[in-house]
């Protein structure tokens, strides 16, 4: 992604806190693609079928502050799930490079937790929404990219 992105997470007294000490921001998408082979005696595969999407994003950040407690603390420890967006946003002008992601009953399932030793420590979050829309904004409108399901 490129460096216009913001990523906000919400919830309680923190709603809308950015992640202001991200260094790298991915977003994946697997469809779960599948090709059945029945029991026919033939070894072709049938029709590939679309299975369960999996969204996954993957945060590494600087740990510290008020996020890193409640990341670890209230998100994964706790197993609270959140909310957040992605905000990807290259031109302030023309909106042609602006697309905002909302997703919904975030949870995290791996944090790679650095030892609280000293200093500020480098960390990688998996994060996995378990819904997902999309707005974009152009230059005449914006419009739902996609569609939550």
């Amino acid at each position: 992604m490129w460096s216009d992105a913001t990523l906000s997470i919400g919830q309680g007294a923190n709603l809308g806190s950015s992640i202001d000490t991200a260094r790298s921001i991915s977003y994946s998408i697997d469809q779960g693609r599948e090709m059945p082979h029945y029991v026919t005696g033939s070894r072709v595969g049938k029709i590939p079928f679309n299975g369960n999407r999996t969204h996954t994003v993957e945060l590494t950040m600087d740990w510290e502050g008020i996020n890193a407690d409640l990341l670890y603390n209230n998100f994964y420890k706790g197993g609270s799930k959140f909310n957040m967006t992605l905000d990807l946003n290259a031109d302030d002008t023309a909106g042609s490079q602006h697309t905002t992601y909302t997703m919904s009953g975030c949870f995290i399932t791996s944090p790679d937790i650095p030892s609280p030793l000293e200093g500020v420590n480098e960390t990688t979050l998996t994060i996995r929404p378990e819904s997902v829309s999309a707005t974009e904004y152009n230059f005449f409108t914006a419009a739902m990219i996609i569609n939550p399901f």
